[in-house]
């Protein structure tokens, strides 16, 4: 049972094994050490008793876990009633006759063995899942030792011992199989924590810590981020699942590029090497090894830009994408594999040179973006704090000699930055989103 949560498995394998056990023990004449008064008849009526519960348990189990995947339609819920109806009866049948008990009995585990077949059959019909190795092994389990369950009741103690080893194998079966899914589980977990859910792509955490090998090793690398730069905008407007799609595409084409290039294999798989990693929506990363040369970086570029250069077509609509890309080395830039990549983001979002195709990271660049981000705080606290101040530059008319205007000219000397000049804090106001309150400032 593959989507059930961890507690209700435990509870129907509890269910189960204590059923089978229950039965196992009363034919090993466990009950003799318990009380002398109870009639061998009795042991055989609990017997059968416990073998009609267990298959109702896996029977609630299967039932419960179609309901889940939505398979069942509301009409067949019924079910449940029907395999409760024959549970209660097999119990109370104890309290009746022996040939009552028996035919309740064998009626029971004839309407459960039919019952767990059309359950069986009726999921093959409407999911497209593969079957389970382990599922099979535990499903013909449990039909063999209904058979032999039905087989006893006819046969009566010459099946015994087949029925004791089959009740064996039934819970080696179903611990084997309980271990081999959680096994499974925690592998797709892994794999899901380390790859990202639309494109298939190694994740950052994965990059991290091939990076961290790196690192290790004392080997030279160089981290080229690239962002595509109509993604965005495609998203919007073709739709994600259109733009996912069209990303893959060009991903592969891209990985075929890089096989014959001195790129860090990420992952290797059944699909082949992978040597692309989205680190978040937008961005994408490719680790090239050995030392820093400007000629191999070129070339990487070349080839991003030549898969990119077809853009995004949808419904007659073209947009030509544009990459940008930046570039960061280890250990020239970065000591450690997260810094690395920081740098990398840091080059990435910095404006190159009119004519450059891609930006190595510089730190004269980290730094100034540091203190525009400082300006940035600093400037809204100004605002509030009337720390700004206004200079009146009048305008003369030069046939009459009288003033008839000024020129507000806005001026700013901060504490810690000294005089901050308006061509560096009227733009950082504006992509910050605070010209309004400044204007307003000025004109109040």
């Amino acid at each position: 049972v593959y989507i059930l949560s961890h507690q209700t498995k435990a509870l129907y394998l509890i269910a189960y094994l204590g059923c089978i056990l229950s039965e196992f023990l009363i034919a090993q004449g466990v009950l003799n050490y318990v009380s002398d008064a109870l009639l061998p008849l009795w042991y055989a009526k609990l017997q059968f008793s416990f073998q009609v519960m267990a298959l109702a348990v896996i029977s609630f189990c299967f039932i419960h876990y179609l309901q889940s995947q939505n398979i069942l339609k509301p009409r067949q819920y019924k079910l449940l009633a029907y395999v409760s109806l024959f549970s209660m009866t097999a119990i109370l049948s104890c309290f009746m006759k022996q040939s009552v008990h028996f035919v309740v009995v064998t009626l029971s585990l004839g309407f459960m063995l039919v019952l767990l077949s059309y359950l069986f059959f009726y999921w093959r019909s409407n999911t497209k899942q593969p079957i389970q190795y382990e599922f099979l092994i535990v499903w013909c389990a449990v039909i063999l030792q209904t058979l032999c369950w039905q087989a006893t009741l006819v046969a009566g103690a010459q099946l015994f011992p087949f029925n004791d080893v089959l009740i064996v194998v039934n819970a080696l079966a179903f611990v084997m199989a309980l271990l081999i899914h959680e096994r499974k589980r925690v592998k797709q977990y892994n794999h899901n924590l380390t790859h990202d859910d639309e494109t298939k792509l190694p994740n950052k955490l994965l990059l991290i810590k091939r990076l961290d090998s790196q690192v290790k090793l004392t080997t030279a690398h160089s981290i080229l981020l690239f962002r595509p730069a109509v993604l965005s905008n495609a998203r919007a407007n073709f739709g994600y699942e259109h733009v996912n799609e069209h990303i893959k595409v060009i991903m592969n084409k891209l990985t075929q590029q890089l096989a014959s290039m001195n790129v860090l294999c990420v992952e290797t798989n059944t699909q082949g090497a992978r040597s692309i990693v989205r680190l978040d929506d937008s961005t994408y990363a490719v680790v090239v090894l050995g030392r820093l040369e400007l000629s191999q970086i070129e070339q990487l570029v070349c080839v991003i830009n030549s898969v990119f250069a077809d853009g995004i077509t949808h419904k007659r609509l073209h947009l030509i994408d544009k990459v940008d890309i930046g570039v960061a080395n280890y250990p020239l830039h970065a000591s450690t594999a997260s810094q690395l990549i920081q740098r990398g983001l840091q080059a990435l979002g910095a404006k190159p040179l009119h004519g450059e195709r891609w930006h190595m990271f510089n730190i004269e660049n980290v730094t100034l973006s540091q203190r525009r981000i400082a300006i940035a705080s600093a400037l809204k606290e100004a605002i509030e704090y009337d720390q700004l101040s206004l200079f009146f530059q009048p305008q003369v008319d030069l046939n009459t000699g009288k003033v008839h205007g000024c020129e507000a000219l806005l001026r700013w000397e901060h504490p810690q930055f000294g005089h901050v000049p308006p061509d560096l804090f009227i733009p950082i106001a504006e992509s910050s989103g605070i010209i309004s309150e400044l204007t307003e400032w000025v004109i109040t």
